[in-house]
């Protein structure tokens, strides 16, 4: 069956000329037109910076403004690559970090939501199309309240209701979404359910629960490589944080250290190789490591 492309005059948030004078796309393009259709999910054109705004925007791993234009990709999903799930959850992913390496003053933060927006509609498409690894990306995007309370609305042609959404249902949609992700043995997802567990968040807060799940986040991660280190890390930091402050658990300042020990270990790797995003983690970790040395330390000078 023919597919119908979609006309420049039914597209929101569509053309802008760049610092050259051409013609350039932004962040996102969606059809208005699906909204009569019946469609569950509207058409999007994906779009990539310029090289030359690349080069303008980078800096310390940061994007700064967006300097140079954008250029078309392709459309989706009439034009993506078999399977559809795992494309558009690729590309829901490079405008998720796209928009975590944006920085949040006033300046950036439109490009910023922009894109989380983009990402959010990107992991719908995944789910539709059978993709459970989308459910771990939407629920971080909902659990961090990244497009601040502005989410997607099928009700709506414009794709977005001009309220922000109830805070309730973000913390519903967190806590199903990453419940689904760990569920199917997703690692990531394990740990962050595990922090949706411990704080409450669309459901009652359960230490108990949630240690069970850092502790599960952790043994899926012993044979994986790569950003699974990281995922352990920040893992680790959670399960000393447990024995350090008991929740779900005894009181335990040596099981703590070797924890918060490992996570630094497993943390200072990782913050090379993905800079800026897990700076907060490591910082956590060294500084419970000295904590539950000098706790430690003074246990063993006061000690009869």
């Amino acid at each position: 069956m023919r597919t119908r492309k979609v006309d420049s005059e039914h597209l929101g948030n569509s053309y802008s000329p760049d610092l050259n004078g051409r013609r350039s796309f932004s962040i996102y393009t969606a059809d208005r037109n699906w909204f009569y259709t019946g469609a569950k999910l509207p058409s999007i054109v994906v779009t990539e910076a310029t090289i030359e705004s690349k080069q303008l925007e980078e800096t310390d791993a940061l994007y700064t403004a967006p300097l140079g234009g954008r250029f078309r990709v392709m459309q989706f999903p009439e034009e993506a690559p078999e399977p559809l799930g795992e494309s558009a959850r690729y590309i829901a992913d490079g405008y998720y970090y796209e928009g975590y390496y944006t920085r949040c003053d006033s300046l950036h933060l439109g490009k910023r939501i922009d894109c989380f927006r983009i990402a959010e509609l990107f992991y719908l498409h995944a789910i539709a199309r059978g993709c459970q690894r989308a459910h771990v990306g939407l629920g971080k995007i909902y659990y961090h309240d990244r497009c601040e309370g502005h989410y997607f609305d099928p009700s709506k042609r414009d794709l977005y209701a001009p309220d922000v959404l109830d805070k309730a249902e973000i913390q519903r949609r967190a806590h199903d979404h990453l419940r689904i992700g760990a569920e199917a043995g997703d690692v990531e997802a394990s740990y962050l359910y595990g922090d949706v567990l411990r704080n409450g968040v669309g459901c009652e807060a359960d230490f108990g629960a949630a240690l069970d799940m850092y502790l599960l986040s952790l043994e899926r991660t012993r044979t994986m490589q790569g950003v699974a280190d990281a995922v352990s890390g920040c893992t680790h930091v959670r399960l000393a944080r447990a024995y350090e402050e008991g929740e779900g658990c005894e009181v335990d300042f040596e099981l703590a250290l070797g924890h918060y020990e490992e996570a630094a270990r497993l943390l200072l790797a990782a913050v090379e190789r993905f800079p800026v995003r897990f700076d907060a983690e490591l910082a956590r970790a060294e500084c419970g490591f000295a904590r539950m040395k000098q706790e430690l330390s003074i246990r063993e000078w006061t000690r009869p």
